[in-house]
């Protein structure tokens, strides 16, 4: 039958209506009944790949992609999409490879230059993702993803005037978007400029402060000043979303070892390490925070747990030759 056959039209209609309402599971049923009546239309494909990829099959949205490439192998968007699902399942050599053609098919996409350059960082090619990223933002100066991807990418390389220029257009573009100040702070924070980092992350506070990740940095900002009371406020709030992260109370143990309360510090660390107990990073911690308050007994179990743990961390050797020092110098020396 024809493309266009009003049947295929109407069942399409549907899919497109259902999908908006949020029913894709709808939405591939009516496609399908399209597929019936048009089996060879690409697009119908594609859809059907896009719907199942939002309700989070990603193997039949492959699938699905594939079949709209072998209808409709010049389209550029079948491309693009079949890029982004071999991304998301970590085929990167071929998402290249279709983001290639999709750019070859439509070169002035910032989005698919953007793909391309998340693609490429995937693959460990930092410098070749920068040009994608600077090509996307090129092409779409009005993109803020562009700009955010490329700052990224330009921190990452230790480029941080181009950062700061690419994260400054990506919140001209969109002011009150609160993870833009979060990074340009994080942008700030790496360049050494502490009270300019603390004034951008009270400003991601404002617009995003219910995100951990924003919550966390404000944190460790406040911490880097010294400035403990407020640094552990916000850390509790990130403590009540995910009581049971250890990696958290670890944080926070070293927040209170800063302050100078050891013995808390202990106690958190302690509830930490019980909740990972296959980790030695609680044990290790541990073993520093029992050494500073002196009982290097302690200390010595908790860093021998560690090394049990983690006989090859390189980083916990030093610790363990410390407490050994330490120990060698309290002991009384004999008179001759």
């Amino acid at each position: 039958m024809e493309k266009n056959n009003p049947g295929q039209v109407e069942w399409a209609r549907k899919a497109e209506s259902l999908a908006k309402s949020g029913d894709y599971k709808g939405a591939i049923g009516s496609l399908e009944n399209a597929l019936k009546i048009s089996p060879a239309d690409g697009s119908l494909h594609f859809r059907k790949s896009c719907y199942l990829e939002k309700s989070g099959s990603i193997d039949q949205a492959i699938k699905a992609i594939e079949m709209a490439v072998m209808y409709s192998p010049q389209d550029h968007s079948v491309h693009s999409h079949y890029a982004l699902l071999m991304y998301r399942k970590g085929f990167c050599d071929m998402a290249l490879g279709h983001i290639d053609q999709a750019i070859h098919l439509k070169y002035q996409s910032p989005l698919f230059h953007l793909r391309r350059s998340l693609i490429l960082e995937k693959l460990g090619l930092p410098h070749a993702a920068l040009q994608a990223a600077q090509r996307g933002a090129e092409l779409g100066p009005n993109d803020p993803a562009s700009h955010t991807q490329l700052a990224h990418l330009a921190l990452k390389l230790s480029r941080r005037d181009q950062a700061l220029a690419a994260i400054d257009a990506a919140i001209k573009l969109d002011p009150k978007a609160g993870l833009l100040r979060y990074r340009k702070s994080a942008i700030l924070q790496q360049s050494g400029d502490l009270t300019a980092a603390l004034e951008e992350s009270r400003q991601a506070m404002g617009l995003a402060g219910h995100l951990p990740e924003v919550l966390l940095h404000h944190s460790a900002l406040l911490l880097s000043a010294a400035r403990y009371d407020e640094a552990l406020m916000y850390l509790d709030k990130v403590i009540a979303l995910k009581p049971t992260d250890a990696a958290l109370l670890f944080q926070k143990s070293r927040a209170l070892s800063a302050k100078g309360e050891l013995d808390e510090a202990i106690e958190v660390a302690s509830s930490g390490a019980a909740l990972a107990p296959a980790s030695s990073d609680g044990y290790a911690l541990l073993a520093s925070l029992y050494r500073a308050q002196g009982d290097l007994k302690k200390a010595q179990l908790c860093i021998d747990n560690a090394l049990r743990l983690s006989p090859g961390n390189s980083k916990l050797l030093p610790i363990k030759e410390e407490i050994r020092m330490q120990q060698s110098s309290k002991k009384p020396h004999k008179s001759k």
